[in-house]
């Protein structure tokens, strides 16, 4: 980036590119954000298996079927949709 005459700054402490151990904590800004990504990433994975695992379904409901929302808001379970009249006749 230095051939393009570019230099990143990090907006909590101005560094000093031209002090080695300035870059060290330049790759350490750089890299903090990545690994929280990851984390969140792993989290977020683990998460969804333990709720498929409780019998909670993840995503909308299949056919047959509506999304119930409890009387606080949390969307929680699934319930059998009533047969429309026009499913019993056939039509």
């Amino acid at each position: 980036m230095a051939d393009l005459g570019i230099e990143p700054q990090p907006i909590e402490q101005p560094l000093d590119i031209s002090i080695p151990e300035n870059k060290m904590m330049l790759a350490f800004y750089l890299a903090a954000p990545e690994v929280e990504n990851d984390r969140r990433a792993l989290n977020t994975f683990h998460g969804m298996r333990r709720a498929r695992k409780e019998g909670r379904w993840m995503g909308p409901a299949p056919i047959g079927y509506t999304n119930k929302v409890t009387e606080d808001g949390r969307k929680v379970y699934l319930s059998c949709r009533a047969p429309s009249v026009n499913n019993e006749v056939g039509i």
